[in-house]
């Protein structure tokens, strides 16, 4: 059985480590983020903070599990644009009365 905590756990770690330690080089900024950080970079040229965000709104119900999620999207290199993803949670409609 997958151990869904210990999942997001992982993927938690990945995202405020080495992925956003690859968007800091990407963008020329210094890593100065992790998990429990308000700041994820600092611009070497002129010291401003960044914050980078997976921007995504959780409607959860009584017993706080997600049931609708909105997330921004890129939409690849060089796009004016981002596309929204809208996901209904399947055990929306597994409901016990």
């Amino acid at each position: 059985m997958v151990d869904k905590v210990e999942i997001g756990r992982h993927i938690r770690e990945y995202n405020s480590g080495p992925a956003e330690a690859l968007s800091c080089q990407k963008f020329n900024l210094l890593h100065k983020g992790g998990p429990c950080t308000k700041v994820d970079g600092v611009g070497r040229e002129d010291g401003k903070k960044w914050s980078i965000k997976n921007t995504a709104i959780h409607l959860k119900d009584r017993s706080q599990k997600t049931f609708f999620h909105i997330q921004m999207k890129g939409s690849g290199k060089g796009a004016g644009y981002h596309g929204v993803l809208c996901h209904i949670h399947e055990h929306l409609f597994k409901r016990e009365d």
